[in-house]
């Protein structure tokens, strides 16, 4: 879930999940705000990209919580990302969460709250039979808790906000 635009690099995480039967057993649900038509039609109009365990949702405004709590994985395949607040939106409804490695995220690994991947066939299909074998682990409640203390400990709105404040200090002088 993300804003629809060539930048998230949606394209390339739908053509990987076409590219192999591996994927089939899975679903890739898509939310977000179509930023661009013409992409967007590229990726869900065409007839060679539908494919009925890739769907397309909407914008996820309302609920956001409750819609990602039924999921196991929150997959980012961007490009770049300066900060990524949808990454903290995943992690605080609870899921893993698998990143491009050339995101900033790496303290999700260290802390054993997601994956960073590089993007192609192979890695994609490793990291998704890794996550897998953890997939009772990630769905019980105390690894829900170490998520959300986690998330406090780093990035509560405090915290956030004196790093803010700091930058913008910094910045200034």
């Amino acid at each position: 879930f993300s804003r629809i635009h060539p930048s998230k690099n949606l394209h390339k995480l739908i053509k990987l999940w076409k590219s192999d039967k591996f994927f089939y057993k899975y679903s890739l649900s898509v939310f977000g705000e179509i930023t661009d038509l013409n992409y967007f039609k590229k990726l869900f109009y065409r007839s060679e990209t539908n494919f009925k365990n890739i769907k397309y949702f909407g914008p996820l405004k309302k609920n956001l919580q409750k819609t990602l709590s039924k999921y196991d994985v929150f997959v980012m395949p961007s490009k770049s990302e300066n900060f990524g607040l949808v990454v903290l939106e995943a992690l605080s409804s609870g899921l893993f969460v698998l990143v491009n490695k050339d995101l900033p995220w790496k303290i999700l690994e260290r802390n054993h709250l997601g994956k960073s991947f590089v993007m192609n066939k192979k890695n994609l299909i490793y990291s998704i039979k890794k996550i897998e074998l953890i997939k009772n682990k990630i769905r019980k409640k105390n690894y829900k808790n170490k998520i959300f203390n986690f998330l406090n400990t780093n990035y509560s709105w405090n915290k956030i906000v004196k790093i803010y404040i700091s930058n913008y200090h910094s910045l200034v002088k």
